[in-house]
């Protein structure tokens, strides 16, 4: 799988573990200390990024990279 180089640059060569439960269509990769979900490319945010972005500093939740 190619990543953008900005994603690629966090993730490396680091060991992961695909997760195909879920509903929203997209591939999650879960690494040892954070998540990467990727959508089809030109996708759009999702309620659940909008979500965590709006918590962010309020609750203890991920925090969303790019």
């Amino acid at each position: 799988m190619r990543l953008p180089e900005s994603i690629a640059a966090v993730v490396g060569g680091l060991p992961y573990a695909r997760e195909d439960i879920g509903m929203s269509g997209a591939g999650v990769l879960v690494y040892e200390d954070f998540v990467l979900k990727i959508r089809p490319e030109g996708g759009h945010d999702t309620s659940d990024t909008q979500v965590l972005r709006f918590l962010e500093g309020l609750l203890p939740v991920p925090k969303v990279i790019a």
